[in-house]
């Protein structure tokens, strides 16, 4: 195999969630507040104002370049601020300077619609603005949330150059070089250290140990919060090294996880959201009604205010498709993958005492709302990824008119009509539907229109007789999971499309 593989800043940028911005000198608001920012206290929140910008203040310098955020205009509610969670760098008013010798272009990294600056100097087309100036002044009108910008100008510099890369499986590695950069793909067979992350990676070829995984950011001993777990396929990229005969690639950064399949008895209960997780709703809710979870379901307050009672979400979902309140992932939304235009159009709700509308009564006041109405319907909701051939999905839910059929409809991979699974499960009253997955896949879940989802199961099992293997005409003996077994296997097999059982 042995591709190497030459990665340029930008695809670097790219593949860390960077949209893979230019070459230049990067601000980044949500990790390096504290150095850009030593004055301040620490971070803002429901209940501290540590990060408050109470007049104009210049960051440190940043190889020529700096930034001033000034002091909220008189009489704006919110003060301008590093808030406890990403987006960090929260504006309402007043001015943002960017200053430094020869700027030529400044790329934001900022919130999809709470992103609102303006300026007289060069031209700013979206969250991009060129010319060239040495000093660039942005006039904030409202709600403006920034993870980070680059700005490329005469005080830029060129970033180091990026080590050379080798594609490369486990037998490559074994054979390879020491020091050799090394990209592989395989599943993890055995965790020994949940702290620096040490485990075993197998494929068709080989197993190489990892000896140490570094967390998104970049840090050692923090493996935990990568959650990976023993089947999970993991893509990593290391340098190699030759430990007492044991081959290692040491301190890997992680570049894709692919879930193993879901397990057996795996539940989701909307009908009993954590204290804590109420908690998170509520102060995401307080901090804007514009972005993330509000208790409003329009931001403008022109329908209905749950005091606290359900939060509709309109932001940005995590990059592994999790949703977080207060800048903490939801714990009773874990494992499924959200779609970001699904969310962004306000249309996923989290009721937790939410029993009636205008519309009628519910069977219970806690569920997990998809919102229905034109256009959101264009896209699917979430996904439950890698459910296994022969796993049972069981639905409970309701209509949110109990007049009207509404629900939801499962499709295999993608949403596209020729991919539904079963039939569309549209009841008026709280009712129960289940599926069962014919093949492995990722399984797409589709609202017709605004409905309400109490639990959510999914039961792994072995594959059906009759899609698994049953066209096989080669001789070879399946077991009902649809692996090839030798001769010597005992129990139930499949055999040429027929069943048979072995003694």
């Amino acid at each position: 195999m042995n591709k190497i593989l030459r990665y340029s800043f930008v695809a670097l940028m790219a593949m860390i969630g960077l949209n893979g911005m230019a070459q230049g000198v990067t601000f980044d608001f949500d990790n390096d507040y504290a150095k850009l920012f030593p004055t301040l206290a620490g971070t803002s929140s429901n209940d501290s104002q540590d990060g408050d910008f109470t007049a104009a203040t210049t960051s440190t310098a940043v190889e020529g370049f700096t930034v001033t955020v000034s002091a909220a205009d008189e009489g704006v509610r919110n003060a301008n601020r590093i808030w406890s969670g990403a987006p960090r760098l929260r504006m309402y008013s007043g001015t943002f300077t960017v200053s430094g010798k020869g700027i030529k272009k400044i790329e934001f990294t900022g919130h999809n619609t709470n992103f609102n600056l303006s300026t007289t100097t060069g031209s700013l087309d979206g969250k991009v603005w060129t010319g060239e100036a040495d000093e660039v002044v942005f006039a904030v009108a409202k709600n403006t949330q920034i993870n980070k910008l680059v700005i490329n100008g005469d005080g830029s510099t060129e970033p180091e150059p990026q080590p050379q890369v080798t594609e490369a499986t486990c037998a490559e590695i074994i054979a390879g070089a020491d020091g050799t950069n090394y990209r592989v793909t395989g599943k993890c067979t055995e965790i020994k250290n949940t702290t620096y992350g040490n485990w075993y990676l197998e494929d068709a070829t080989g197993t190489v140990y990892i000896y140490g995984t570094l967390d998104a950011e970049g840090k050692t001993k923090n493996f935990s919060s990568l959650g990976i777990e023993v089947g999970d396929e993991i893509t990593v990229e290391g340098p190699k090294k030759t430990y007492n005969g044991t081959v290692e690639l040491v301190n890997v950064k992680v570049i894709n996880i692919k879930k193993a399949s879901q397990a057996s008895g795996q539940v989701w209960d909307f009908t009993k959201w954590s204290d804590a997780t109420i908690a998170n709703l509520k102060a995401d809710a307080a901090a804007s009604a514009e972005t993330g979870w509000s208790d409003l379901e329009a931001a403008d307050g022109s329908k209905v205010n749950a005091e606290g009672r359900c939060f509709w979400y309109q932001g940005t979902v995590n990059e592994d498709g999790s949703l977080s309140a207060n800048g903490v992932v939801i714990e009773e939304l874990k494992g499924l993958k959200f779609h970001a235009d699904y969310a962004a159009k306000r249309s996923l709700a989290i009721a937790v005492d939410y029993s009636s509308t205008s519309l009628g009564d519910y069977a219970g006041g806690a569920y997990l709302w998809l919102g229905g109405g034109g256009s959101k319907q264009a896209f699917p909701c979430f996904t439950i990824p890698a459910v296994k051939a022969g796993s049972k999905i069981t639905v409970e839910l309701e209509s949110h008119k109990p007049s009207d059929t509404r629900g939801i409809g499962l499709y295999k991979n993608n949403y596209d009509a020729a991919n539904l699974i079963g039939e569309q499960f549209k009841p008026t009253t709280k009712a129960t539907n289940t599926w069962e997955i014919a093949e492995d896949c990722d399984v797409v879940v589709w609202n017709t229109s605004g409905c309400h989802i109490y639990t959510l199961k999914i039961e792994a099992g072995t594959a059906s007789i009759n899609t698994v293997k049953a066209t096989q005409k080669d001789g070879a003996i399946y077991n009902l999971a649809g692996q090839k077994v030798g001769k010597d296997y005992k129990g139930l097999v499949i055999k040429n499309g027929k069943k048979y059982v072995i003694k």
